[in-house]
């Protein structure tokens, strides 16, 4: 699988913003912004990916690949806390 894009702004460790442009899913770019928050003594993960117009199904793909991958995420923190 193979994804360009380009960042559109660095803010370590605040943000990170960029374009997403996946080659099995044709159609124009989308932006994915995340932002890190302090919490407690964790951080809270705050990820927009926006642009998808009318491109209904390739949004709720969408949101189904970043559930998964921010449920690994979520449980390789766990992994390393334990």
């Amino acid at each position: 699988m193979t994804v360009h894009g380009v960042y559109l702004e660095v803010d370590p460790p605040r943000k990170v913003a960029y374009t997403w442009n996946p080659a099995w899913d044709p159609g124009p770019e989308t932006e994915i912004h995340v932002t890190f928050e302090p919490r407690g003594s964790g951080t809270l993960v705050r990820l927009v990916h926006s642009g998808f117009e009318e491109r209904e199904k390739s949004q709720q793909g969408h949101t189904q690949g970043w559930s998964r991958v921010l449920g690994w995420l979520q449980q390789h923190i766990q992994s390393k806390e334990n």
